[in-house]
């Protein structure tokens, strides 16, 4: 059963009301250090939140365009500097010389003409009902021949509820059967530098993927 916009909303809603944002890291992810490899063009961000990922993109010369349902992250993010807000398609967006971030709906979104897409907290956000869908509009909104960086977490499922998520190999390779190469590139356990999880789960790692 398709999910409703307003449901959408709230569930995203609530897990920042909640500060249930385990899929929040302060740090630069470290795969996206060590596998970004692109020369300069515009990046998609989806459900970017607050992370500070997108500056090291546009520090890279990168045009950064994120989406984020949630104001409060996207006002956090800009706190401290330089930006303007407008309107487009229903939708404000935050922005400055490099990074814009659309506020509203992912589902809501328009055409984005960005070949590479940074995906480090969106699908690991998504319970399994909405996972499929926003790899179907993924595709639709971007162009044929996009690139996806992927990070994802794999995890006993039955010992957190989550998010994140819990999205195993063959799952992403389901989820992105429509692409032509699914490609995981590296893992690591993070469960030692992720103290919050760690009385709750017994194992936890990160995995990354190229995707397209």
């Amino acid at each position: 059963m398709k999910k409703h916009p307003s449901d959408r909303a709230n569930f995203w809603h609530t897990l920042w009301a909640k500060n249930t944002i385990g899929f929040h890291q302060e740090e630069i992810s470290p795969f996206l250090e060590k596998y970004w490899r692109y020369d300069p063009k515009k990046v998609f961000v989806p459900l970017c939140g607050k992370t500070k990922d997108m500056i090291w993109l546009s520090q890279k010369k990168h045009d950064v365009i994120g989406v984020e349902f949630n104001e409060t992250a996207v006002r956090d993010f800009f706190i401290d500097k330089s930006h303007k807000t407008k309107q487009q398609n229903n939708m404000q967006i935050f922005y400055n010389k490099n990074i814009q971030i659309y506020c509203g709906d992912f589902f809501a979104l328009p055409q984005i003409n960005t070949p590479l897409i940074f995906d480090r907290a969106a699908l690991v956000a998504l319970s399994q009902n909405l996972r499929q869908q926003y790899v179907n509009y993924l595709k639709k909104i971007t162009p044929e021949n996009a690139e996806i960086l992927l990070i994802t977490y794999e995890y006993p499922q039955h010992e957190m509820p989550g998010p994140p998520f819990s999205i195993p190999q063959k799952i992403v390779q389901n989820l992105y059967s429509q692409y032509q190469n699914v490609d995981k590139l590296d893992e690591r356990n993070v469960l030692d530098i992720l103290p919050m999880f760690q009385q709750r789960l017994s194992f936890m790692k990160e995995c990354v993927y190229r995707i397209h």
